[in-house]
């Protein structure tokens, strides 16, 4: 997943988005955007790297969610942090750093306090 499509979805459901980006705010998290957002609780950082060798990747604080040998495990990811993108969660703050919003921040300090932990 390019880079500049995730900045174009948060700057989209940040914008006020369309009634997709409403919907989606509604659903349930999925395991793995609760995952996401308990380890960016603490300082609230997103970054999508990447390699011409692995593709790209999400870190949610100092964690890494890449696995050289599993590459679907990348893609989960990646689609779970579009999702939090969408939902108005994440905005992309410079370059390959995303950060959580006021809402994010709530929203992961509430989760990470259910699971008695702020990573990182």
């Amino acid at each position: 997943m390019e880079i500049t499509a995730i900045i174009a979805i948060c700057k989209t459901a940040l914008d006020g988005g369309t009634k997709i980006y409403a919907a989606i705010r509604k659903r349930k998290l999925s395991d793995i955007e609760r995952e996401l957002l308990v380890h960016a609780a603490r300082d609230g950082d997103f970054y999508i790297l990447g390699t011409d060798v692995h593709g790209s990747w999400v870190r949610a604080g100092t964690k890494d969610f890449f696995e050289q040998t599993d590459r679907a495990q990348q893609a989960f990811y990646l689609d779970a942090f579009r999702s939090l993108c969408e939902r108005g969660f994440v905005h992309h703050e410079d370059g390959h750093l995303f950060r959580l919003t006021g809402t994010g921040f709530a929203k992961a300090r509430e989760i990470a306090g259910e699971s008695h932990e702020l990573t990182d």
